[in-house]
């Protein structure tokens, strides 16, 4: 799960509740954005079978920052941009009905 700001607190406890269950799932946790530290942003995205980009925007910031930086395209993604925040239970709901349809 690749994420910052307000969205870290629900995906740290998204991956745990998925580690508990079963499946393994880190956190690429962005403190600042910019100047963005690319080479260990590369390193840690390049490692992961999949990435999913957790955001609170509607156009995906986040994700397009990371593509824009490091050239790496991260596919899949989870937007709430209803004004309400994420819930670590909601991002370990979709991020593990997500598992089960690449299945």
């Amino acid at each position: 799960l690749a994420c910052w700001g307000s969205t870290v607190g629900p995906c740290l406890e998204a991956a745990h509740l998925l580690n508990t269950a079963g499946t393994r799932t880190n956190v690429l946790k962005l403190g600042d954005l910019w100047p963005l530290p690319r080479s260990k942003a590369i390193e840690r995205l390049r490692a992961a079978r999949k990435v999913i980009a957790v955001e609170q925007n509607y156009t995906g910031q986040l994700a397009n920052l990371l593509r824009m930086t490091t050239g790496f395209d991260i596919r899949d993604s989870i937007c709430r941009y209803d004004g309400r925040p994420l819930t670590g239970e909601e991002i370990a709901e979709l991020v593990s009905g997500a598992e089960a349809l690449a299945q």
